[in-house]
């Protein structure tokens, strides 16, 4: 997570709990009201993007999936998936979705 967690103590104290509210419908397998789809092109701000990669990147860690993350030179976001490294993207293509992701967690978590 790096400094994830030093960055979000650092805003407003709504903007804390809406982070907080989101979180706990994640962990309970659910969608969160404020969450966007992803699009997949340049229709969103590189911190609405930024978001949706921490918080995909979380949920995959979580699950063991992913296991590290990093920005190459070209501005690529790279995601170490079950130990071979790939664009993010590329995961996202290759069925790694946020839906996907919520729907294992709901079974894990309610069998």
């Amino acid at each position: 997570m790096g400094d994830s967690l030093k960055q979000v103590k650092s805003f407003p104290e709504q903007v804390r709990r809406d982070i907080g509210s989101s979180l706990y419908d994640v962990q309970l397998g659910d969608k969160p009201d404020n969450a966007k789809p992803f699009k997949g092109d340049d229709s969103q701000t590189p911190e609405d993007k930024a978001a949706l990669f921490r918080y995909w990147f979380d949920l995959a860690k979580e699950m063991g999936h992913c296991s590290k993350s990093e920005i190459r030179e070209d501005g690529d976001r790279w995601v170490c998936m079950s130990g071979t490294w790939e664009k993010f993207t590329a995961a996202w293509e290759r069925g790694y979705t946020l839906e996907y992701l919520r729907k294992l967690m709901k079974k894990i978590k309610n069998p």
